[in-house]
Formats: structure tokens, sequence, C-alpha cells
């Protein structure tokens, strides 16, 4: 698997069989740092990777570009990722699944949390043909 991650659906993602850790966090920066080099804003929670000693000496060098905004410490509401629809798989889309490996769990995870793409209307090949209208002035 590329570092970059796998796409699906408009989002980039690193299925990873084990807890984030201080690598994996640093790994995620130097992608941000690549696709967005003018800088960004992380939001993170406290999550001991995100406080991690070479993680701060590395958000250090690029104090500039890179700004961090910290979650109070325990704020779930505030946090994006909770409102993910993690309770809808969980409950729903997952609910008695059996997966055959971690491959195939972390495809059906991916699934449930990312919408497909809209269906695109269909136009007939011609166009709409003439419109016949009637203005009147008064």
């Amino acid at each position: 698997m590329s570092s970059e991650g796998q796409h699906y659906g408009g989002v980039t993602y690193t299925p990873l069989v084990h807890n984030i850790r201080t690598k994996e966090v640093l790994r995620f920066h130097n992608v941000l740092r690549r696709h967005l080099p003018h800088g960004f804003t992380l939001i993170w929670d406290r999550h001991r990777p995100h406080r991690a000693t070479l993680v701060t000496t590395w958000l250090a060098k690029y104090v500039q570009t890179i700004r961090v905004e910290w979650l109070p410490p325990y704020a779930p509401d505030l946090n994006p990722a909770e409102h993910i629809k993690w309770s809808h798989t969980k409950h729903r889309d997952l609910a008695n699944f059996a997966p055959a490996d971690l491959d195939h769990l972390g495809g059906a995870v991916v699934t449930s949390l990312v919408p497909a793409p809209a269906p695109r209307p269909v136009l007939p090949r011609g166009g709409l043909g003439p419109v016949k209208c009637t203005i009147t002035y008064t």
C-alpha cells in the first residue's frame, strides 16, 4: 500500500490494523504538506500521537504555514470526526457483518462511511430542442 493512501469517493484514506501512532501522524503531515504547500490548519483532539515530541518538533519547523487548533480535553461535540456516521455504520450497515478478513472489513467500512457519488442526470443527445414562447410587452 502506498503512503499516499487509497482513494474512494473523493476521500483519501489509509486503513490500519492498529491504533494510530506517531509515525502515521508524521506520514499524514508530509502528505498534507505535499498537497497543501501554502499551509493549512489542523483541528486536533488531544490524542497522544498528536502531542508526541517528534510531532511537535516537526510542526515547529513549519510554524509559518501550519496552524494547530487544539480542541478542549473532552469536547466530542466540537470534534468533526465524531460526526462521521460511525453509529449508522456500526449499528446498521455492518450489524451482523462477518468479514472474511481485514481487507474485506476495511472496504465495507469505507463503503458505509463514504457516500456514493450522486448520479448525473441524463440529457437527450440532441439537446432540448426549440422552445416556443411568446413575449408580450404591456
